[in-house]
């Protein structure tokens, strides 16, 4: 695990007995609209819609948002994981705007999406949101699932934020999309730089 985080080894192996599993947590990977610098529009439409994640996302398909190919595969991703093993799910929103539209409607009671906040949503943010989520809904057994490139450091937040390993599935995610909002997510070169920083940068502050 650790020579996989510090040579920015892509993808994790299968871990854990997924048949187990009551939740799958599903980390964002960039956006083709809205940056960070914008996501108080995403909040104010959010709270315009009394909260509700439906209509707000209604409402974001309406207006043509692009979550990204990145997302489109998570959201893909995720619901395979969902219908398998008839668990809920905890996505950030881009991924909820990824999701069938059909399958969503079907499956929304399931469905926790995370919303921006003023602090810019870092991986390790929309880590202590999930876990809130899974304390108030009693659930422990979570599938963590991320970008090929981003998985490893998302593994080692979670396993220090939760106390214990999430458990990690087959399903692979290696694209970026060029058009991301998100410089860092437009491409494998793009993201090494970036990700360099971030994984020196949590092992100075302890996060993983």
């Amino acid at each position: 695990m650790w020579l996989r985080y510090l040579c920015i080894i892509p993808g994790l192996p299968p871990r854990g007995d997924l048949s187990t599993a009551d939740v799958v947590l599903v980390q964002a990977f960039g956006r083709n609209q809205y940056p960070d610098s914008e996501l108080d529009h995403i909040t104010d439409l959010h709270v315009a819609y009394g909260k509700q994640d439906a209509v707000t996302i209604a409402k974001l398909r309406e207006q043509g948002f692009d979550p990204g190919q990145p997302n489109r595969d998570l959201a893909l991703a995720c619901q395979q994981l969902v219908d398998t093993y008839g668990i809920a799910a905890i996505v950030q929103w881009e991924v909820t705007v990824a999701f069938d539209p059909a399958w969503y409607a079907a499956h929304r009671n399931r469905i926790v999406s995370l919303w921006p906040t003023a602090e810019y949503f870092s991986t390790r943010l929309v880590q202590e949101h999930s876990l809130r989520v899974m304390q108030e809904h009693g659930w422990t057994k979570p599938i963590e699932l991320a970008h090929s490139w981003q998985i490893v450091r998302a593994f080692l937040i979670v396993r220090k934020l939760f106390g214990h390993e999430p458990m990690v599935s087959s399903e692979t995610i290696r694209c970026f999309d060029s058009k991301s909002v998100q410089w860092w997510t437009r491409s494998k070169v793009k993201w090494l730089a970036y990700e360099c920083l971030a994984r020196v940068h949590h092992v100075l502050y302890r996060w993983v």
